[in-house]
């Protein structure tokens, strides 16, 4: 339920089959974690849509762009600190199927070890 697909819009306005850029993650009811790559232009935010043909459906909902804010480090190049973040234009309101996402408790790593023996820390 934390899925948020990024698009832009065309010329006209409307949405294209060919206007999907990116794929992020609503992490509060105001702001979609995503790579800074994908922010050229303030894209359109679709939230409870798990597939491309779910976009113009029920219950998708459509969001647009107040701000970004793109690492003060992001290196176009190389692409090295490629995270930004998207504030939407209104507060999302949560459902049975849009929720932020959710980590794990802190204090409760040990249930999640790690098979590759690296560690992320957010």
């Amino acid at each position: 339920p934390s899925l948020a697909h990024l698009r832009f819009s065309s010329s006209n306005g409307l949405v294209t089959e060919t206007s999907h850029i990116c794929t992020g993650v609503l992490i509060d009811r105001r702001a979609v974690l995503t790579a800074a790559s994908c922010l050229t232009k303030d894209p359109i935010v679709y939230l409870a849509a798990h597939r491309e043909e779910d976009l113009s459906s029920e219950p998708t909902e459509r969001y647009k762009v107040k701000r970004r804010l793109i690492h003060s480090d992001y290196n176009e190049s190389d692409k090295k600190n490629d995270i930004a973040l998207v504030i939407l234009d209104e507060e999302v309101q949560y459902s049975n199927y849009i929720q932020p996402a959710c980590l794990p408790d802190p204090e409760s790593t040990s249930q999640y070890p790690s098979s590759t023996g690296m560690e992320a820390v957010v």
